[in-house]
């Protein structure tokens, strides 16, 4: 598993179009031990290719199934996650790209499309030869995108429009207002201090309603879901920050590191430190 974060307009100089402000790009490869909860991106598109593997792109309470040679797309401000189940391994690569005031005919294309996956497994190997360049290209230029690496990705965006072009796939995401609303309320506290009945304040219904709610849109309890994200959001700690394993625990909530460890090894399969020692590497840099 690596991620990277373009952050700053030094990071990314050649943004103009025909190019689009590219703000992030990651490699995951851990699943099915470790997944992202739900989440949304509020200002940027999110392109997925699975390269190996198969599972679901899932949205609220619908799943798109994915599998070597998928493209996926999701637009800003969507909830999304990416799951699969044991024995099931997936791996893939995400970029993500701004939403812009002055829109590309990307940014178009996209929009109007909405959430969609399709499948074109003889696009692999250039897929995988084309995320293989583009990695070795931020290494060499210590995270700075240069001209070379957005023709690259450019090159990658534009094969997604033709794969989603082909195959028309677009759906409607199902509404789930109230349960949505949940669903944001925990990702903006990371899942920190949240109990069935704080949720019922909040939301000034009836625990056991809201707990009915809430598990009939996304098929696991709040509280469940809140314990999964505290652990899910404290690999980001480990991978993107030098907090030691005490203060991240004590971020997300517990008071006993010792117990954080326990629930880490129960979901992830391996101990903080363990996670942050194999994972805080690029795919394919020797280090």
């Amino acid at each position: 598993m690596w991620i990277h974060d373009y952050l700053t307009p030094a990071d990314n100089p050649f943004k103009d179009p025909p190019f689009v402000s590219v703000s992030h790009i990651s490699y995951i490869d851990n699943q099915p031990q470790w997944q992202y909860p739900f989440h949304c991106h509020a200002d940027a598109y999110e392109l997925a290719w699975i390269t190996s593997g198969k599972g679901a792109l899932v949205l609220d309470d619908r799943r798109l199934p994915v599998t070597a040679g998928s493209v996926t797309v999701v637009p800003p401000g969507m909830l999304h996650y990416f799951s699969s189940q044991k024995g099931e391994d997936i791996h893939y690569f995400t970029l993500r790209f701004l939403d812009s005031d002055n829109p590309t005919e990307l940014h178009t294309y996209f929009s109007e499309l909405g959430p969609a996956a399709a499948t074109r497994s003889e696009r692999l190997p250039y897929i995988n030869e084309s995320w293989r360049v583009l990695l070795a290209l931020h290494r060499k230029n210590g995270g700075i995108v240069d001209e070379t690496f957005q023709i690259l990705a450019l090159g990658l965006i534009r094969l997604a429009k033709e794969v989603l072009s082909e195959q028309t796939p677009a759906i409607d995401a199902a509404e789930h207002e109230l349960a949505s609303q949940i669903m944001n309320y925990i990702m903006s506290v990371d899942g920190v201090g949240i109990t069935l009945d704080s949720l019922a304040k909040t939301f000034s219904i009836s625990p056991s309603h809201l707990s009915r709610i809430f598990s009939a849109a996304y098929h696991v309890s709040p509280i469940n879901y809140a314990i999964n994200a505290r652990i899910t959001y404290s690999t980001e700690y480990l991978l993107r920050t030098d907090m030691s394993v005490v203060e991240i625990a004590e971020k997300m909530g517990y008071d006993n590191p010792t117990h954080f460890s326990n629930m880490f090894i129960k979901r992830i399969g391996c101990t903080p430190t363990e996670f942050r020692e194999k994972n805080r590497k690029m795919p394919g840099s020797g280090e």
